[in-house]
């Protein structure tokens, strides 16, 4: 932002500046975390899907994809039966996952 003053009897422009080159290097380490998650995400070999609340699909992995023979766009919107104890919707306060004990048979 800049503004044009009088400064000691002179015209003049009074400017403010800030460096930015820290919130940058951060910003840019965010996005790569962000796209090695997604790419984790969407190519690990075993079945991921982020289901809201009411078990309903709103998102896959490819491997769960594939798995299904479903595209992710055809299970999204299905609901699921909920894994005994495996995962908890995303509002519980234990998280997205929490891991309940194993039973065995």
């Amino acid at each position: 932002m800049a503004k044009k003053i009088e400064w000691m009897g002179q015209r003049a422009i009074l400017s403010v500046a800030s460096d930015i080159t820290e919130r940058k290097r951060l910003e840019e380490h965010r996005r790569e975390q962000q796209a090695l998650l997604t790419a984790i995400y969407r190519n690990a070999p075993i079945l991921m899907l982020v289901v809201d609340d009411e078990r309903r699909v709103q998102q896959v992995n490819g491997f769960a994809s594939q798995f299904s023979g479903r595209t992710e766009e055809e299970m999204h919107g299905l609901r699921g039966a909920r894994p005994s104890g495996a995962s908890m919707p995303l509002t519980t306060p234990g998280g997205a996952v929490s891991a309940g004990p194993v039973r065995t048979a």
